[in-house]
């Protein structure tokens, strides 16, 4: 597989859409419908020479949600994925169910020593909804170290509502270091 026209996807307006939940065939969606969003279930990966292609898809996903030690979970979301002195880190946003059946997504922190293999780096959400404006998920991350001050800095989306017509989505940031 590969980008037949690269410059089109990067051009043009740039406008999020979400379509019509009406096809609940394709597999690797999970439909969240107390969020009425479909998530993504898998991460899957795809290799090539270059950024322009062409792309070798893996047969099999790195990350699906029926081998997740934690039970019930409902999607993959998506990961951030971070190169360390001995292998890799990620933050994966889990798609999960709270005791009340309510769906939630939390930040996990997750390690490989070769990007192909993932493991839970620990058992507990890195970040989770808590209160206020990110009582309902948490998600969709961006993690960078700035040399220039030696901090960490990690950006977020978050909502605090679950319904997309109810809840409101914001960005947060955390910094250590």
């Amino acid at each position: 597989m590969a980008f037949q026209n690269r410059d089109a996807l990067l051009s043009g307006p740039r406008r999020l859409e979400h379509p019509p939940h009406t096809d609940r065939a394709d597999p690797s969606l999970s439909y969240i419908p107390d969020c009425g969003f479909d998530e993504p279930r898998y991460i899957g990966v795809a290799t090539a020479a270059s950024p322009d292609g062409p792309f070798e898809v893996a047969p099999s996903p790195i990350i699906d949600p029926a081998e997740d030690p934690l039970p019930g979970v409902l999607g993959a979301g998506s990961m951030k994925v971070l190169r360390v002195d001995d292998g890799f880190v990620a933050l994966q946003n889990k798609i999960t169910r709270d005791p009340t059946g309510t769906s939630r997504s939390a930040l996990f922190l997750l390690r490989s020593k070769d990007c192909a293999k993932w493991e839970s780096a620990r058992s507990a959400p890195f970040l989770e909804p808590d209160s206020g404006w990110r009582k309902s998920h948490v998600y969709a991350c961006d993690a960078r170290f700035r040399e220039t001050d030696s901090r960490w800095y990690l950006y977020y989306n978050a909502r605090d509502g679950g319904y997309k017509a109810q809840g409101r989505e914001r960005i947060g940031r955390l910094v250590a270091g």
